[in-house]
């Protein structure tokens, strides 16, 4: 089995990453190889993963127009306006957060100050993100023990390059779940 690679680069915001098929050295070599995968995208109490078409022309209008919205979801939207999955923060009550878009709806919920989130699957598996070490390397572990997958960066809320291996066999509904509880746990350390 080909573990899945994704790369990350962090946007301006440091709030909004970029998320590239493949393992890719740097983000001039990412924006080449026209890999773009999804778009993490996050406000103060929301957080949105958008699938990115490939797009042969950065300079078609399609491309350029903004996409049109309305209040907090449209600085949301990634190209071509569509929004695939959306958690929405609810930090009066315990820092739980609902994942919305996947066909039902899934809970995460924030673990103890700074360690992550965790997640039930559709299945009733429960997983965590484990922050091994701040901002360098964090495994996302199931309740069986087992790592489904790890983040590992050196440099990178400074504009470098991190991560993400998903070391087991996932659906797109998982692979979602990992990316969107990525996105709340990165969101954490901003």
């Amino acid at each position: 089995m080909l573990t899945p690679t994704f790369t990350l680069f962090t946007e301006d915001t440091l709030q909004d990453w970029v998320v590239y098929d493949g393992h890719l050295e740097n983000y001039a070599l990412a924006r080449r190889s026209g890999h773009l995968a999804y778009m993490l995208s996050t406000r103060l109490s929301m957080l949105a993963l958008n699938s990115v078409p490939h797009i042969a022309d950065d300079d078609d209008d399609d491309a350029t127009i903004a996409p049109i919205g309305n209040g907090l979801l449209s600085g949301l939207r990634g190209p071509g306006g569509q929004i695939s999955v959306i958690a929405t923060i609810d930090y009066s009550v315990s820092r739980k957060t609902l994942i919305t878009g996947l066909g039902r709806i899934y809970q995460a919920q924030r673990r103890s100050r700074r360690s992550g989130w965790k997640f039930t699957d559709e299945k009733g598996l429960k997983y965590k993100w484990e922050v091994v070490q701040p901002m360098r390397h964090w495994e996302l572990c199931s309740e069986r023990g087992d790592v489904v997958a790890t983040f590992t960066s050196t440099m990178f809320w400074k504009r470098e390059p991190g991560y993400l291996a998903i070391h087991s066999d996932v659906d797109a509904t998982m692979q979602s779940l990992i990316l969107v509880s990525w996105g709340l746990t990165a969101k954490t350390f901003s």
